[in-house]
């Protein structure tokens, strides 16, 4: 018996995810009232793996927005030679709208059009599986209205565990961009 209930422990201890966390997120009383919603189009050339990332991210943002907006996947098969939508749209690869290859930095994972933009372009060659959660939220954060910082989720240079949770500037930049009391959004803490 007392082999068995080892053998269970060892068991149930390799489900467990041992990462510390580094992090925990604020939890504010939810908004009563949604100020806009955003529609996501996510390139039909992304995996399922890829659009379930990309979905983490969106719950991220979710989460931090805490209602005031709602981010939201309209269609997972986008054929992105559609030109008129509303809302963002999330494209696989370094090709611009013009059907152009971007030929920016060698180094970028990614890139928005613009703050406060619409549209993000993955370079999915260069991006591993496990940082697209990541990419992709600093990414958002750039068509939610931030710019880059010093420090965090919108540094210009990726690491894992700078990109890891969306913090208090970030939101404090979102929350001016959107007109969005940020004493109403979450945010992490490290």
């Amino acid at each position: 018996m007392k082999k068995i209930l080892i053998l269970i422990f060892i068991i149930m201890l390799g489900c467990v995810d041992m990462a510390p966390q580094h992090f925990y997120y604020t939890h504010m009383e939810n908004y009563e009232w949604c100020s806009r919603e955003i529609k996501v189009y996510i390139d039909s050339e992304f995996g399922e793996e890829d659009k379930v990332e990309i979905g983490k991210a969106i719950d991220a943002w979710n989460y931090v927005l805490n209602g005031a907006i709602i981010i939201r996947v309209e269609d997972s098969r986008f054929d992105v030679d559609k030109r008129s939508i509303d809302g963002w749209v999330i494209i696989r690869g370094g090709v611009n709208e013009n059907g152009v290859r971007w030929t920016g930095t060698k180094t970028a994972l990614a890139y928005a059009d613009r703050v406060g933009g619409n549209r993000v372009w993955l370079i999915r060659e260069r991006v591993d599986s496990g940082d697209i959660r990541e990419v992709m939220m600093h990414e958002m954060g750039h068509l939610l209205g931030s710019g880059h910082m010093n420090d965090g989720l919108m540094y210009y240079q990726y690491t894992r565990k700078r990109y890891e949770c969306i913090g208090w500037e970030v939101v404090r930049e979102v929350g001016k961009w959107n007109k969005i009391g940020i004493e109403r959004m979450n945010y992490c803490i490290k």
